[in-house]
């Protein structure tokens, strides 16, 4: 779930893992950090959505912009 304001945004998810009707961790991070300002909220399959966020993070790393400060 995400709720905007006027300053930004504040991101929230449940904090359990299920499989089927079994709850197999009650206490798992859906909520992945990205970079500084890019969050991503997961759902669905753990190692799926784990392996998503995983590639975005490579690819952001990847094809940002070299720094001033790291180039000289």
């Amino acid at each position: 779930m995400a709720v905007t304001y006027e300053g930004g945004v504040i991101l929230g998810a449940d904090s359990r893992t299920s499989t089927g009707v079994y709850i197999a961790n009650r206490v798992t991070n859906k909520v992945t950090k990205i970079d500084e300002k890019i969050y991503v909220c997961r759902s669905g399959s753990a190692a799926d959505t784990q392996a998503i966020s995983d590639y975005a993070r490579y690819f952001l790393d990847n094809h940002r912009q070299p720094s001033l400060c790291a180039a000289l």
